[in-house]
């Protein structure tokens, strides 16, 4: 189903223009802004004169739930409801080193590294693969000091 507001086209849980395609998310399922969106034609490079830089753990594929969190999908493809909170690796993105720990750890390789608005690379969560074990979370050498 498509459905059309301000120009903006939303299908397949994704925000389309005719520039853009807004893919990433942040864990109450809203869009980041159409500047923080990756070109993915362009290798997910960001128009660097006009970003505006992420604030906390980016995601993928949210459908939130009635219980307001994110579903995940089943062995049969299906969404479904979820009790646990998605992982937020870092709050502000100057807790993340990009040291790819995270997405080493991970045992369905729900997490992909990919670059922002400046370059750098932070992890990016398919809500719908992670498994909500936070095994991510424990590895990460900086949160054991916040």
């Amino acid at each position: 189903m498509i459905y059309i507001f301000n120009n903006i086209r939303k299908e397949k849980n994704s925000f389309s223009t005719s520039n853009f395609t807004a893919i990433y998310q942040y864990a109450d399922g809203s869009y980041l802004p159409n500047s923080s969106q990756p070109d993915i034609e362009k290798n997910y490079k960001i128009n660097a004169q006009e970003y505006t830089p992420h604030k906390s753990t980016r995601y993928i594929n949210i459908k939130l739930g009635n219980n307001g969190k994110a579903k995940k999908i089943n062995n049969f493809g299906e969404y479904i409801e979820c009790e646990k909170d998605l992982p937020e690796l870092y709050y502000v993105r100057e807790n993340c080193c990009g040291c790819t720990a995270c997405y080493t750890i991970c045992p369905i390789k729900a997490i992909k590294m990919r670059p922002d608005e400046e370059g750098f690379v932070y992890p990016v969560i398919d809500a719908a693969k992670c498994l909500r074990c936070y095994k991510c979370i424990n590895v990460c050498p900086i949160r054991k000091y916040l």
